[in-house]
Parts: C-alpha cells; sequence; structure tokens
C-alpha cells in the first residue's frame, strides 16, 4: 500500500479529471447563467477566486505555468465582472452539478468522504489554491461535494509541485516545455522561441518524483490502508464514469 506507482496513478486520475471538469458544460452553465460567457474568464475567476481580491500578479504567481500577460488579461476581465469570491462560488456550483451529472453517488460519496479527511489533515505552508479551495463550502449531500473535494487535492498537488519546481530552478516554461510538449504550450498561451526540453527533463522529471513522494507522505499519514484502497477503487470508478460521459457525448 501507498507504493509510490499507485500514489502517483491517483494523482494522475485527479489531475486528469479535474483537468475534465474546468471547462466542461455544467461549468460552464453556471458562469452563463450569471453573465460570464467567456470560458477563460471563467476559468481564471472561478479557480483563483478563492484568493479573494488579489492583483493580478499574485494570481499569476499561483496559477505558475501561464504566461503572465494571459493572467493579466483574464483577471483584469474577472475583476471587472465583480467579487472574484462571488465567482469562485458560482465556479463551484459548477463543479457540484458536474459531479451530480457524471459521477456515480456512492463511488462520489466514498472519494468525498476519504478525500476531505486528507484535506483536513493539511498543515498549509505556502499552498494559496488549496487553502482557498478548502475553504469553500461544501454541498450538503456528501456525493454532491466530489467535484469540490477533487478540485480541492488537484490543488494541493499543484501547490506542491510549484514549489518543488521553483526550488529546482526550473523557470515555469521550461517545466511545461518538458510536460506539455510544444503543442500544449502553444494551447496555455506561450510565445516562441521555446527552450530545449531536453536541456530540463532531468530537473523536472525529479522534481515531478518529489512532488509524488510528499503526495505519498501525507496519503500515508492521514489514511489507514483499507481507507487508501477504498479512495482508490472509487477513483478509478470516477474515471471510468467521465470516460463513459465522454463516449456517450
Amino acid at each position: 500500500m501507498f507504493e509510490m506507482d499507485d500514489v502517483e496513478t491517483a494523482d494522475r486520475r485527479i489531475q486528469r479529471i479535474g483537468s475534465a471538469m474546468l471547462f466542461a458544460e455544467p461549468v460552464l452553465e453556471s458562469g452563463r447563467a450569471v453573465g460570464v460567457d467567456d470560458a477563460l474568464t471563467f476559468y481564471a475567476g472561478g479557480r483563483g477566486g478563492v484568493l479573494g481580491t488579489s492583483s493580478w500578479e499574485q494570481v499569476h504567481s499561483a496559477f505558475a505555468f501561464f504566461p503572465p500577460e494571459i493572467v493579466q488579461g483574464a483577471w483584469e476581465t474577472v475583476t471587472a465582472w465583480g467579487d472574484p469570491g462571488a465567482m469562485a462560488g458560482h465556479y463551484a456550483d459548477g463543479l457540484t452539478a458536474f459531479s451530480n451529472a457524471v459521477f456515480p453517488a456512492e463511488a462520489a460519496a466514498t472519494f468525498a468522504t476519504v478525500g476531505q479527511k486528507v484535506i483536513d489533515s493539511i498543515t498549509p505552508l505556502g499552498y494559496p489554491l488549496f487553502v482557498g479551495w478548502r475553504a469553500m463550502e461544501r454541498p450538503s449531500e456528501v456525493s454532491s461535494a466530489a467535484g469540490i473535494v477533487m478540485m480541492t487535492l488537484r490543488e494541493l498537488r499543484g501547490d506542491l509541485h510549484i514549489q518543488d519546481i521553483a526550488a529546482a530552478g526550473i523557470s515555469p516554461l521550461e517545466a511545461e516545455v518538458v510536460a506539455r510538449g510544444l503543442d500544449g504550450i502553444s494551447l496555455h498561451g506561450w510565445q516562441p522561441p521555446y527552450p530545449d526540453p531536453d536541456a530540463h527533463r532531468s530537473k523536472v522529471t525529479a522534481a515531478t518524483a518529489h512532488t509524488t513522494s510528499r503526495m505519498r507522505s501525507i496519503y500515508q499519514a492521514t489514511l489507514a490502508e483499507h481507507e487508501w484502497q477504498s479512495f482508490t477503487e472509487a477513483l478509478a470508478v470516477l474515471a471510468s464514469a467521465l470516460r463513459q460521459s465522454t463516449t456517450d457525448a
């Protein structure tokens, strides 16, 4: 139990499911309902609004892996709409709608319950997005909270990974070109010239492994083996449900 490969698999699933939620139709519909039609604006205000009335530089620091001009433009649109914290609340409503539409209730409830135990165990040290999402109100129905718990755990690993990338002396663009490739960084708005990914691959790989090791320590310190087993099994069910929903669509 708590083997590095198992932790890596679990965290990869959280990352992938979380990424799929970010621009899913139930989430975007929550934005349109309050007059936010642009997906990037709702993403920026939804994800980063937990930081409150911050400057775009603070949001950029928390997001890390986007070009500054992209974050600045999106955040200016967010603040022109109104209170970023309110937008984050609407975004959370969208995640709840996504949970209810896609996830089987039993697996969602198990994931949310065990995941929340992990979340509550953390003493945060420089985890801005994680702390913001941990404070987000959960719906009373535990299965409906799975989307917000997923987002919070995703931000936990994200905050840890930003620390590890910074400690390794790697720039955001250098990290992204290794993690996403040239096509991926272009989609994130990065402009050429691009660094050679092979020049930074070993450092990024080591930083990623260190992040996984830190997550393993968190899981191991918090969960009994049977809880970890139920958590990973529920997560696999949620991943399968997401794939099925995409196929059905």
